[in-house]
């Protein structure tokens, strides 16, 4: 690891750095959507749709805690320019957060009443996922000081090996169990091994809590994190319900037609994120030109991603998803076609929800995600119900038509605001 670091080291250049960043994000994104789809072909192939469709639950659980263990903080870390917050101020919130994440992650297992192989299947799932959240915190510190690509390199490592090992203990033992808990292991190891010797490079030091600050900070990130946990919600909705009044083998279909989607979401990512301390920079300091400027290039290139892989979708792509997974999926062109409309919508939405954050209006953001929520809820099992996987695809979309309409007319008010304070 020592060699690694001189290597990383060895050029401090803003723009190397950048194509750096967004060549390793494309990297670490696609195998992070390769994890899902992965394992479902290995599943599926072997004539184990039912566990795939446990696998489908597993993930939704452990990206829905996943969004406790967050908290909002990685989006406030990164765009946290000012160093307002330490490091260390950064750590307690994430030991925090985790202790609670794994409380809900027991409360669901048994609120649900998973039992056998479903419930160890969503239990290790969701804390192989759960790594994520304190590899985070030294990846967003290297951010934050301007070394974005050091973290995307290192998580790009940790995604590849972890796979490998899952899949590997999957195809020698045949259970997706004792591929889960192999992943653990060694993502538990790697995060360690990989960040051990860059702490001290970007002073990644423990010091007293300061509860002040804790409590503030606490304050600062509970809006963003219900909205968080409210997004992963919506997205997973249609899961939930397929879950609650319908079976696992349709579970393991719609995780099948949904492959593509979480793609759109992961793809675009990799655009925007490397840009994202930058875009909160340029509103620190007033440059509304500027930062308009970025904004709108960065829903460009959304809506062309978005629209890209639609067409592809309808001309061959279902046929291709069909082959792989052994499956006739032609029957649900309809609800393929409108879940990758809805992961376009919903990508837009989770682009605006980080410019709500680094604008400031968290307060705001939490009630327009209350808002969808509470549709969603008093509705989803209602549509799931009557139009099947259908109506599975509607209700992946609505929300993200709600978030998207309310959070621009929020944000229009913010920035004419700004304008008229500037003239001032």
């Amino acid at each position: 690891m020592k060699k690694f670091k001189t290597w990383m080291f060895e050029s401090n250049n803003e723009k190397v750095i950048l194509k750096r960043a967004t060549f390793w994000n494309l990297i670490s994104s696609l195998l992070n959507a390769s994890m899902t789809a992965v394992i479902i072909f290995f599943m599926t192939r072997a004539g184990q749709t039912e566990i795939a469709g446990f696998f489908s639950i597993a993930t939704a659980v452990a990206y829905q805690v996943q969004a406790i263990g967050f908290f909002g903080v990685r989006n406030y870390h990164i765009a946290d320019v000012t160093n307002r917050y330490s490091f260390s101020d950064f750590v307690y919130i994430n030991l925090f957060s985790s202790v609670l994440m794994i409380v809900s992650l027991i409360f669901i297992i048994f609120k649900n009443g998973y039992s056998g192989e479903k419930a160890l299947i969503v239990l290790f799932y969701s804390l192989f996922r759960a790594i994520d959240v304190y590899e985070a915190l030294f990846h967003d510190e290297y951010q934050r000081q301007g070394r974005i690509d050091i973290g995307l390199i290192l998580q790009t490592i940790r995604y590849l090996v972890s796979l490998t090992v899952l899949i590997v203990l999957l195809l020698i033992t045949g259970s997706l169990v004792i591929g889960i808990i192999g992943a653990l292991i060694i993502s538990i190891l790697l995060v360690y091994i990989q960040n051990k010797d860059f702490c001290e490079s970007f002073r990644c030091h423990i010091r007293k809590l300061q509860i002040a600050k804790f409590k503030n900070l606490l304050w600062v990130c509970l809006p963003i994190c219900i909205a968080g946990f409210i997004s992963i919600y919506l997205t997973n909705a249609p899961k939930y319900a397929i879950d609650s009044v319908m079976n696992d083998q349709v579970q393991g279909i719609f995780a099948i037609l949904f492959v593509p989607v979480f793609t759109i979401n992961l793809l675009a990512t990799v655009i925007y994120r490397p840009y994202i301390t930058q875009i909160s920079v340029e509103w620190t300091y007033g440059r509304k030109r500027q930062f308009i400027k970025m904004i709108l290039k960065q829903v460009f290139v959304i809506i062309l991603l978005s629209l890209t892989i639609i067409v592809f979708g309808y001309i061959i792509g279902l046929k291709l998803l069909g082959m792989v997974y052994s499956i006739d999926l032609m029957p649900y062109m309809s609800e393929f076609l409108i879940l990758l409309i809805g992961g376009g919508l919903n990508t837009l939405a989770i682009f605006i929800n980080q410019i709500m954050v680094i604008i400031g209006c968290y307060h705001w953001n939490l009630i327009i995600y209350l808002v969808a929520i509470l549709i969603t809820v008093l509705y989803g099992d209602t549509i799931v119900m009557n139009h099947q996987l259908m109506g599975a695809s509607i209700l992946y979309s609505l929300p993200s038509i709600i978030l998207i309409v309310f959070s621009l007319i929020v944000l229009i008010i913010k920035i004419c605001r700004l304008r008229s304070n500037l003239r001032n």
